[in-house]
């Protein structure tokens, strides 16, 4: 199976597995009350990676590199293992819908549903 997107340049290029996982995480995200990050809030747009440098001397020697939640818009970069969780403002949001709708989010709708332009009747 081939799946593209559009990049920024607006050019189709493949996305890997890798990737796919991560924009199907995003529009869960976003089913569920979260906003993209990257408005400038503190504490949700980035945070320090801690990466191990070994090269030089085999001796463990920090570097520190900016890292951004799984809501930054830029969903098709390769990712560090950290940065593949919800922001604190994410996460905050995700909380305020499920306490907001309850159990009536997952309630099964009694409506047809016309949605793929067949209605189903119940």
């Amino acid at each position: 199976m081939l799946i593209s997107a559009n990049n920024k340049d607006g050019a189709y290029k493949p996305i890997t597995e890798d990737q796919l996982v991560l924009v199907a995480a995003q529009e869960i995200g976003r089913v569920f009350g979260a906003d993209s990050d990257g408005t400038g809030e503190e504490g949700c747009d980035d945070f320090t990676l801690g990466l191990n440098d070994t090269s030089n001397n085999n001796s463990t020697k920090k570097k520190s590199k900016k890292g951004h939640y799984l809501m930054w818009p830029e969903v098709l970069r390769k990712p560090d293992p950290e940065e593949k969780s919800f922001s604190p403002c994410s996460k905050k949001s995700i909380l305020k819908t499920l306490t907001t709708c309850r159990s009536a989010c997952f309630d099964i709708d009694k409506h047809p549903f016309c949605g793929n332009g067949l209605c189903s009747y119940a």
